[in-house]
């Protein structure tokens, strides 16, 4: 039985260059509220680096928390763990 819901969130994201191809990232949000889940969070911080003017790649750890119960299905997970990502920026 699949479960769909709807969680308002409010975020905040940093970037700082330690200078020009590398630098640190940090992104964190909160919500659900019980709206949708009781709570949700999120939690990211990076290594990264500009490997042009449009690639970059990054090596982190991110924590995701999600705490939702409602008439029946429950979902109470929280995952962590080490992250690479390469991406492009259009």
């Amino acid at each position: 039985m699949a479960a769909d819901w709807f969680d308002p969130y409010v975020g905040l994201a940093v970037h700082y260059n330690l200078n020009n191809a590398i630098y640190l990232t940090a992104k964190g949000d909160i919500g659900g509220f019980g709206v949708g889940s009781k709570l949700t969070s999120q939690d990211y911080g990076a290594l990264g680096c500009q490997i042009s003017r449009h690639v970059f790649a990054e090596i982190g750890y991110r924590y995701l928390f999600v705490d939702y119960q409602q008439k029946g299905p429950i979902f109470d997970v929280a995952e962590q763990g080490a992250q690479i990502t390469v991406g492009i920026n259009f």
